[in-house]
């Protein structure tokens, strides 16, 4: 086992792990003070963006019961929970790995019965959700913002989402990004007239998710397929573009079955179009979208952001998730990662107002060590901080140099510095303007 940590051990490479251990697993990092305050910022905006159209916010726990959480996973999801014993009851529970689960059960507990009659609720939640890494660069953990619409099955509902999520990211300052749109039977219905078998469908959806048309071709060899629905399921992979593209392709997809999911694709961007001209441009089709076949039922929606690897945001329609909890109703929504906003918004070189607040430091000279002097200084700092909104701190032990250091590092305007005066007495200098009053100092000392 390593040793303790000691400054032998520590290593000025701080690419190096500490003591030659890796300080946390794969897929987890540490968000630090000016991050974190963005990060919260992102939330705390997107959040009053949705409440401005009626959503309501949840909280849902951390850990649930596997059995209940796991009827709205897949079984790929459900091998990637996180699961251990509870100590207590002996059951066997899991972190949170997805939060539409969770609304599928708090609806079914607290509106099922509204629900049932055609009511509908909107909600949304902030939450970190974790999950099994597939690999090492895959994350393991994930801050989201989400919405859900529960109890409308109509484009309506899907538009609204899809409108309200461009409000969002307008609003944290993202000027570039596009929204893919994508339905489940458009792709399925072409696979389906593959003759390979339930494992050539596993392996045409795999292929089909890498956008892999040779892979296609390879396996489709040598079987019973017809032709044209071989050349079909190749050119999903390159069926991408403008809504317009849902015209150009009718003729070949519509006599395989995908009639149905080209019309509501049709539908929604119709209906975009005329609800949300803002989003002229920004709407995009991939018709060859096939993750999360057992899991959507129809639209499928993913926002792309220059600088992010990963979508910015993702959901769609999941009409069937609801009855596995008991409320049979239809249900769409949407999840934004904050990791990959930050991501994007930092490639775009757009750094929001995080909305911290001004600051102001209250500082110990040296050798200031008397309680009346730690009083005083407690004072001053709780003083500055009832005006306003202010942020008021102490620290002890400070130069006057250092202390204008150490308010400009962290982020304060002003500066109390408190010294000893006559008689013993505290003596108070203040600064309103760190910086300048800094460089006056300087010249003044000099």
């Amino acid at each position: 086992m390593p040793g303790p940590m000691n400054s032998r051990a520590r290593t000025t490479n701080k690419a190096e792990p500490v003591d030659g251990f890796a300080p946390l697993p794969n897929g987890v990092r540490d968000i630090y003070p000016d991050a974190c305050r963005r990060q919260r910022w992102m939330s705390r905006t997107m959040i009053e963006t949705f409440d401005r159209w009626g959503y309501e916010p949840v909280n849902t726990p951390s850990i649930e019961l596997f059995d209940i959480f796991g009827r709205g996973l897949a079984e790929r999801e459900r091998r990637r929970c996180v699961r251990f014993i509870d100590p207590g009851s002996g059951a066997l529970v899991t972190l949170r790995s997805d939060v539409t689960p969770q609304i599928a059960r708090l609806a079914s507990q607290r509106y099922g019965d509204a629900l049932q009659r055609g009511d509908t609720r909107r909600l949304c939640y902030t939450a970190d959700v974790v999950r099994q890494p597939d690999g090492r660069r895959e994350r393991a953990e994930f801050h989201q913002v989400g919405v859900e619409f529960l109890g409308d099955p109509s484009p309506a509902a899907d538009a609204e989402l899809i409108t309200m999520c461009g409000e969002a990211l307008r609003a944290i300052g993202l000027r570039s990004f596009k929204i893919d749109l994508a339905h489940v039977d458009v792709a399925a219905a072409v696979l389906a007239r593959a003759d390979v078998g339930a494992k050539g469908q596993a392996d045409l959806r795999r292929a089909l998710e890498r956008k892999d048309e040779a892979a296609i071709g390879l396996r489709l060899a040598d079987t019973d397929t017809p032709p044209e629905v071989v050349a079909a399921l190749r050119e999903l992979c390159w069926m991408y573009g403008a809504p317009e593209l849902l015209d150009r392709v009718d003729a070949k997809l519509r006599p395989l079955g995908a009639g149905p999911g080209l019309d509501a694709l049709r539908e929604l961007t119709a209906l975009l179009s005329m609800t949300a001209p803002e989003l002229d441009g920004r709407i995009t089709i991939d018709l060859g979208e096939v993750r999360g076949f057992g899991y959507y039922s129809g639209v499928r929606v993913r926002a792309w952001a220059p600088g992010a690897p990963t979508p910015v945001a993702r959901g769609g329609r999941y009409d069937h998730l609801l009855a596995r909890f008991g409320v049979d109703t239809s249900a769409t929504g949407l999840a934004l990662d904050l990791d990959a906003l930050a991501v994007s918004l930092a490639a775009a070189d757009a750094r929001p107002d995080a909305g911290r607040a001004a600051g102001c430091l209250v500082a110990l000279a040296p050798g200031l060590e008397a309680r009346d002097a730690h009083a005083y200084a407690a004072s001053e700092a709780r003083r500055r901080r009832s005006v306003g909104e202010r942020r008021a701190w102490v620290v002890a032990g400070l130069t006057r140099a250092r202390a204008f250091a150490v308010a400009a590092a962290d982020g304060a305007d002003e500066l109390v510095y408190i010294a000893e005066g006559e008689r013993g007495a505290c003596a108070r200098e203040l600064y309103r303007r760190v910086s300048e009053d800094w460089a006056r100092v300087r010249e003044e000392e000099t």
